[in-house]
């Protein structure tokens, strides 16, 4: 992780963990109904995000053929192991 997408404590800065959580979302929706818009997301921050890398996983919760309710997990990677620092839900709508 980069010095400047830290906070003051050396964490990763939360608007870098909305980011991966909302495209997370957005591909694993795409995935089922081609592109898409974010319509609103919950995000929740569970562990402080330090390490050497962060990784976002998407999953389709339903998709129905005007929204896809989705979530993601981000993971922090130290030193090998991965430990869960976020988990989101969101509501993603195909772009017409």
């Amino acid at each position: 992780m980069r010095e400047q997408l830290k906070q003051h404590n050396g964490f990763t800065h939360g608007a870098i963990i909305g980011f991966i959580t909302d495209s997370a979302c957005c591909w694993a929706a795409a995935s089922k109904v081609g592109d898409v818009v974010t319509a609103e997301y919950k995000l929740n921050f569970i562990a402080p995000a330090v390490g050497d890398q962060l990784i976002g996983r998407g999953y389709v919760i339903k998709s129905t053929f005007s929204q896809v309710i989705t979530r993601a997990d981000v993971f922090s990677i130290n030193r090998g192991r991965e430990m869960l620092v976020a988990t989101a839900l969101a509501t993603v709508v195909p772009y017409k």
